[in-house]
């Protein structure tokens, strides 16, 4: 006789692998019976959702929020997008720049493949020192 295969268990809870219909039936019998202080961080973490979607159903299913809330929401997101982006470019920068032990930026390599360019030294003597107030 051949073995039968068992199914496995989803590793993810049920309640982060819902749709969104899904969610709103099920965060219907949930709110009632929320504890905590912000139900929009409690939402996020029980189902696993960004912080705007969050705040989309919960306004789907009735509950209201300040508009400045909203606002001040989207411009944190923003500003921490703008951020993960500047230090993507930062990164791509470092990688760029060449450096070994003897020379902070190398320039170049000569025909017989030396590289030359600026040593630690020179590089310290250049950047920019911080005034101690």
């Amino acid at each position: 006789m051949a073995k039968k295969c068992k199914h496995k268990k989803p590793q993810t809870p049920r309640h982060w692998r819902m749709k969104s219909e899904q969610r709103l039936a099920a965060a219907k019998l949930w709110i009632p019976t929320y504890q905590g202080k912000s139900i929009v961080s409690g939402y996020r973490k029980r189902f696993h959702v960004d912080i705007m979607c969050a705040i989309r159903e919960l306004q789907k299913l009735g509950i209201e929020f300040k508009q400045e809330y909203i606002e001040s929401v989207q411009r944190n997101i923003a500003a921490m997008q703008r951020k993960k982006q500047e230090k993507k470019q930062a990164e791509e920068l470092e990688t760029f720049i060449e450096r070994d032990e003897n020379f902070a930026f190398i320039v170049g390599y000569t025909s017989g493949g030396a590289a030359y360019g600026l040593t630690w030294e020179q590089w310290s003597e250049i950047e920019p020192k911080e005034e101690m107030y």
